[in-house]
This record gives C-alpha cells, sequence and structure tokens, in this order.
C-alpha cells in the first residue's frame, strides 16, 4: 500500500511504498529506492536493552544494511501534483517525537499513486504487480517522448542487458527494470510500441520509442524488480487483545522509518531506533482498520495491549532512552523505564501518555 506523507516525513516526499526489503519513496521529482537487509547483530550483547519481564534480547539485536539509490527526472516541474488512487482500508496514524506539528493522524493508504505533470503532458502512476513495484510514464497526446530524462544517483553502475533490461547495481545486489512495455490503446486493445531503454553517459537513462500514433497515449511501462524483495524485517509483534466483536488489537516495535537524505551504502548496528505500534484487525484478520506508532528520540517497544470498555487500546511498554539521538539536558532514568499510553477509540489521539 501506499502511505500518504502528511507531514510525518520530509516535505519532498509524496508516498511511501514498503515492500519488505525494499522502501520505494516517491518524491516530487523522482523516485528513491532503499534496498536493505536485516541480519541479527553481532554485538547482541552490548547495546541493547535487557530482559525485562521476559523481554529477551535477541528481539532487539538486529543490523540493517543497505543502499540508497535515488531517480530524478531532470528537468521535471517544479509544480507537480500528487494523488493517490484506489484508496484502501484503514489509515496510519503517526505520534514520533515530541514536535506535535510533525505528527500526522488520519493518513490514508491508496492502491496507486500517482504524480501528474512530471513534464509537460507526462504523468507517471506508480503501482505493485504480483507485490512487485511497477510505475507508468503516461505521454499524453502532442507530448514528447524525449524529455523524459532520468539520472541514477548512488549506483556503482547502471547498464543495459542484452535483453532490455536496465540494471542498477547496488552492494545489495541489482535493482533491475525489466520487462520494459510501451503500448496505446487502439480500438480498445493494446497495441504494442518499440521502447527501449538507453544509458547516455554513466548516469544519464532515457528511451529510445518508436514510431506511434501522437495523437493518443502512449504508456511506458517497466517492472522493478530486486533481489531482496520480500526479505526480512524488525517488526515484532508482543501483545494482542481482542474486543467483544473479536477485532484484534496488536502491539509491539517496528523499525522506525525515516527518508534517507544521502545516497549510497550504509549500515546501522544495534542502534537502529525503533518505535512502538498499535494495530487493529477486522475479526477475520483481513482488513485494517489502523495502525498507530508511537515513539520519541529513543527506542520505544510496545508489550502489552488491552482495552478498555469503549474499545481504547491501553498499551503498556518501555523506552530505552540511552538510544536517544539528542542530547538532553538531564536524563534521570534507568536503562528500561516503563511506559503506559491509553488510545482513543480510532487510534487517532493519545489521551493518556
Amino acid at each position: 500500500m501506499f502511505i500518504e506523507n502528511k507531514g510525518q516525513w520530509d516535505r519532498r516526499v509524496q508516498f511511501l511504498l514498503r515492500s519488505g526489503g525494499l522502501d520505494t519513496w516517491i518524491t516530487d521529482r523522482g523516485v528513491v529506492y532503499d534496498v536493505y537487509q536485516m541480519t541479527p547483530s553481532k554485538k547482541s550483547g552490548k547495546h541493547n536493552t535487557p530482559d525485562v519481564q521476559g523481554m529477551k534480547d535477541k528481539e532487539r539485536a538486529m543490523d540493517r544494511r543497505g543502499h540508497v539509490i535515488g531517480i530524478n527526472f531532470i528537468g521535471a516541474s517544479a509544480a507537480t501534483t500528487a494523488r493517490g488512487i484506489d484508496p484502501q482500508p484503514g489509515y496510519h496514524n503517526y505520534f514520533i517525537g515530541n514536535d506535535k506539528t510533525k505528527w500526522a493522524s488520519h493518513v490514508a493508504l491508496y492502491g496507486r499513486a500517482e504524480v501528474q505533470g512530471l513534464y509537460p503532458g507526462v504523468d507517471a502512476v506508480f503501482y505493485l504487480d504480483g507485490g512487485k513495484p511497477r510505475y507508468d510514464l503516461v505521454v499524453h497526446p502532442g507530448a514528447n517522448t524525449s524529455q523524459i530524462r532520468m539520472t541514477i544517483e548512488g549506483a556503482k553502475s547502471v547498464k543495459v542487458h542484452a535483453k532490455g533490461s536496465l540494471s542498477i547495481h547496488t552492494t545489495m545486489g541489482p535493482i533491475e527494470q525489466r520487462g520494459l512495455y510501451a503500448y496505446q490503446e487502439v480500438d480498445g486493445k493494446r497495441r504494442q510500441v518499440k521502447c527501449a531503454f538507453v544509458v547516455d553517459g554513466k548516469r544519464t537513462v532515457t528511451f529510445n520509442v518508436g514510431k506511434y500514433d501522437r495523437s493518443l497515449p502512449l504508456v511506458i511501462d517497466p517492472l522493478v524488480y530486486s533481489t531482496y524483495l520480500g526479505g526480512s524485517s524488525s517488526d515484532i509483534g508482543n501483545g494482542i487483545a481482542v474486543d467483544g466483536s473479536n477485532n484484534a488489537y496488536i502491539t509491539g516495535s517496528t523499525q522506525s522509518t525515516n527518508f534517507p537524505t544521502t545516497t549510497g551504502v550504509y549500515q546501522s548496528s544495534n542502534g537502529e531506533r525503533s518505535d512502538a505500534f498499535v494495530t487493529k484487525l477486522n475479526s477475520s484478520g483481513s482488513t485494517l482498520a489502523y495502525s498507530t506508532y508511537l515513539g520519541g528520540s529513543s527506542d520505544e517497544i510496545g508489550e502489552e495491549s488491552r482495552l478498555t470498555g469503549v474499545a481504547m487500546a491501553y498499551v503498556t511498554g518501555y523506552h530505552d532512552p540511552r538510544t536517544s539521538r539528542r542530547r538532553r539536558a538531564s536524563i534521570n532514568h534507568p536503562w528500561a523505564e516503563a511506559r503506559s499510553t491509553l488510545s482513543s477509540p480510532s487510534s487517532t489521539a493519545v489521551v493518556a501518555p
């Protein structure tokens, strides 16, 4: 699902798609791919919160290794319009940090995302196909395909394979754009148009498009593939409660999601910050009602979820002030502090922090 940005992330971000081992950040002028792998830490006994009331060190001992690739559309408009398509059930809430102006509630989820006006007469539509990210460049009648130019930042190398796929090499393996397919709808049928990737220099990519009817829209449609799609994550469920309608309330910890501001390789050992979450699912487990993320500059873990008589989720857990990325005036806390939070029935407000 595509998560809209309502101020919880960098203002350049329009949507985020998380697909297990690959975070796809859609910005106003391109896409940022963060391909990563979570592995058990080799320093599991040194910097993790200790076992508190049965909580295990091994749940926290994870390292994240990854590579960030930025794809920017050269000469793209500074006045693009982003919108979500195909609204999905449920919503997210973000109560992260102490600055309430950066909190966001009722953050919508979508099946597709569109950036309109990328170039004059050119829009971009992003979606999932078989669990893999895909995007369409929609060239409207009269628009010129030659204006579409992409620069690849942070890659070890960029090349086009003999079979036509675009391969962006990273330390985590290649990110490939395969199955490039361009077409037009003619009399209700798709008519394929010849199209190929072209690498101009070391990092600039364009499209070589064959003859087509310029009075009709043209769709350029590559499939994005990463070897780490479906990889591991650091989400941990620790507690669950069920209400009278058999709706489930799950709490635990998840790795904090931050927009990467630089490209290239990175590694985070043990200190990667986590946030607590509480998620409500319907009785069949098929529909998300909401997911709310709670956290600050430290590590937060949700350990137990209980309900009040009006279906307000009461979440207990702890946070580790030693992992704070910001200096505090004074810290008079032990390693692990107990925390309890009472959220409203819709989980869009923290009633009792």
